[in-house]
């Protein structure tokens, strides 16, 4: 089997362009669902891709590489990082509201040495 670097090269093309795209498609199916749900199937299309590109290579079939490291990869890393990102917000957002609530608190007190 022969390959050209020039052919192997659009792995990496379609990887991060399905990765961008599956993100925009797909983050309000990853924020509906949950983040361990979406965590599951991401990773497991992000391991699935990867197995599939390596099936490819072992068979000598660059279109199944490309499919599978390229397209099943990239859908996996999209939702994985959509994943990671509302996950990240969702984390922000508790920890500012627990730290207003600390600050409320510590305001109470040291207005009041009553309370």
């Amino acid at each position: 089997c022969v390959w050209r670097v020039s052919d192997l090269v659009w792995v990496y093309t379609l990887f991060f362009v399905v990765l961008g795209l599956s993100a925009a498609l797909f983050g309000s199916w990853v924020e509906r669902v949950g983040p361990r749900r979406a965590g599951l199937v991401s990773s497991a299309c992000w391991c699935g891709g990867i197995a599939l590109g390596a099936a490819g290579v072992f068979l000598h079939q660059l279109w199944l590489f490309w499919l599978g490291a390229g397209v099943l990869g990239g859908i996996g890393g999209g939702w994985l990082i959509s994943h990671l990102g509302f996950a990240a917000v969702f984390w922000a957002a508790a920890l500012s509201a627990c730290g207003a609530w600390v600050c409320a608190v510590h305001s109470a007190r040291t207005a009041d040495p009553a309370v």
